[in-house]
């Protein structure tokens, strides 16, 4: 690819910039808001656990008994102990500081694929960084509800913690696959993450089998295919070594006590037909609620990465952009998002819960950036055949799409911002709560009676005036008293 081909990028930093800062609006909403989440639902009982049995004991007795949440999932069991350990306000920053880690791991994968492109090296990193914030942007709009993916703990770390590890694994891959010394450190650190990504759900774990398995198998069809089976590069070695950490991980999930304590009904023939017949059946209604409930935000994606493609970032000579490519990109896809279907059809046999739809979401942001970018280098064949004649114009149409396009994020985000006033008054409302609390248990008053507030994730509980309610029973324990009744009134006189 010549520098020629580039239509307006190298000499346009500033739409660059206009782009980074349009798709910083949402994000930062969406960070903005999760800074005044604290405990909510489940939440109570992770930190109860910690305040009962101490960090470490917490961490056994939950993989090993049954509590009050999934204690299999010894990844997320370790995160939410550890921020327990800070202690409720940190509920507060865990969601824009996985979404910069997110971010940034992201930007790093994509700009070694940047590499090679002949424009200057902070060209390159501007675009990784607002590519990235472009496919985090429209993964988080698509999604049925972001509060529970995103803001909420418990709904946070098995379903969106999963896309951040396995982002991380692809650029550690990539970054050090071509490696022929120290593979042995570089890939402990892969199995390690692997079996980490794996821990924090079932679902999770499926997606990141699914995920590696597909590409392992790639990887080593591409090797037959240029007939040089004995040469196994550094890649397989580390796709190896991730796929062995998942699966110790799916072993782990599968295997812990709190499962057999929980008398689930072992694995039958027609069970697991049952499972997959309706993992398919799911994978399809995912596809069908995307396209038809989420047509525009689908469009513009398409769009933004169509418009990438045609600038000339990349060219249907990249062997990555063949036709038939795009075909397995998408049957790849489709594949990933099965597997990730398979825990609820199996142990729920349902349609996944709307938080953990955040990880089929991401496949199909990134398919469809894919499939934009592929189209977009066919309109740069096409153009480019007729650069003389269009010349500026084409330039300027560019730039006034990309800036047209710009408003979408910045229109978006009000969704976004219109949730803040409610989010601030819930935390406030906690904290005050929280202090009162707190006040009591250190009186020795055991029966405490609080301002029932609303719940601010929705379809998730909060302290209830029954204080038999199993969230009400996890406060008390964290709060050290013997009962808490949230029935006072006051949420709705303010």
């Amino acid at each position: 690819m010549t520098r020629h081909r580039l239509l307006f990028f190298e000499r346009s930093q500033i739409l660059i910039w206009l782009g980074i800062v349009a798709f910083s609006v949402p994000l930062f909403g969406y960070a903005l808001n999760g800074t005044y989440m604290r405990y909510s639902g489940d939440d109570y009982c992770y930190a109860a656990s910690v305040t009962q049995f101490g960090f470490w004991k917490a961490q056994w007795l939950s993989y090993t008994q049954i509590l009050t949440y999934n204690g299999n999932r010894y990844s997320l069991t370790l995160f939410a102990g550890l921020a327990d350990l800070v202690g409720p306000k940190f509920n507060g920053v865990l969601p824009a500081v996985v979404l910069v880690f997110w971010l940034l791991i992201l930007t790093l994968f994509l700009r070694l694929f940047f590499e090679k492109l002949p424009i200057c090296s902070v060209h390159r990193t501007l675009l990784a960084l607002w590519a990235s914030e472009m496919l985090v942007f429209f993964a988080l709009y698509q999604i049925p509800d972001v509060a529970q993916s995103l803001y909420w703990r418990s709904g946070m770390l098995p379903y969106f913690a999963p896309l951040v590890v396995n982002s991380f694994l692809g650029y550690w891959i990539v970054r050090n696959g071509s490696r022929k010394r120290g593979l042995v450190g570089i890939a402990l650190v892969a199995l390690f993450t692997a079996w980490i990504g794996g821990g924090f759900s079932e679902t999770g774990a499926m997606f990141q089998a699914g995920l590696w398995g597909v590409v392992f198998l790639v990887t080593l069809l591409s090797r037959f295919r240029a007939k040089d089976t004995l040469n196994f590069p550094g890649i397989i070695y580390l796709l190896l070594m991730v796929l062995v950490g998942t699966l110790i991980a799916i072993l782990m999930l599968a295997l812990s006590p709190t499962i057999a304590a929980r008398n689930l009904p072992p694995p039958e023939g027609n069970k697991i037909l049952r499972a997959l017949s309706l993992s398919g059946w799911n994978t399809f209604l995912f596809f069908y609620f995307w396209i038809k409930g989420r047509t525009l935000p689908f469009l513009v994606n398409f769009g933004f990465f169509l418009f990438l493609g045609a600038s000339g970032l990349v060219s249907l000579s990249h062997r990555l952009l063949r036709l038939q490519h795009i075909v397995l990109l998408w049957v790849s896809g489709i594949v990933i998002i099965f597997f990730s279907m398979l825990p609820f059809a199996y142990v729920q046999s349902s349609y996944p819960e709307s938080r953990a739809l955040v990880i089929m979401q991401w496949v199909a942001t990134v398919l469809a950036s894919i499939t934009g970018v592929w189209a977009g280098a066919w309109v740069n064949g096409f153009l480019f055949a007729r650069r003389e004649k269009l010349g500026p114009r084409l330039r300027r149409a560019f730039a006034l799409a990309l800036v047209f396009l710009c408003f979408y994020p910045v229109y978006a985000s009000r969704n976004i911002y219109d949730d803040l006033p409610r989010h601030q008054k819930w935390a406030a409302f906690w904290d005050k709560r929280d202090a009162e609390i707190r006040n009591m248990a250190r009186h020795n008053v055991q029966d405490v009676r609080v301002i029932q507030i609303d719940h601010i994730i929705p379809n998730v509980g909060d302290l209830s005036p029954d204080p038999e309610y199993w969230y009400n029973r996890c406060a008390s324990v964290y709060y050290r008293v013997k009962s808490i009744s949230a029935s006072l009134p006051g949420w709705d006189e303010e």
